[in-house]
């Protein structure tokens, strides 16, 4: 359903914000912050890739998530 995927979008950009807040002054936090979003960046991959064929919108959210777990794995 959209209205999950948004939700999902949503809590996963208020933990990316997190982590750049907390990676950008250093904190000892940065890592754990980090590993959490690759799980939220995963699920939210996932519910987009169920609307990209019909939004382009999530499909470029889903490849956005798809990069961001990548570099993300780097870190932790």
């Amino acid at each position: 359903m959209l209205a999950d995927c948004l939700k999902t979008v949503k809590d996963t950009l208020t933990l990316c914000k997190a982590f750049v807040s907390l990676g950008s002054s250093q904190s000892t936090f940065a890592k754990e912050i980090a590993a959490i979003c690759i799980k939220a960046c995963e699920v939210c991959e996932k519910e987009c890739r169920v609307h990209e064929s019909h939004h382009e919108v999530c499909k470029n959210c889903a490849d956005s998530c798809q990069e961001c777990i990548s570099e993300l794995k780097k870190i932790v």
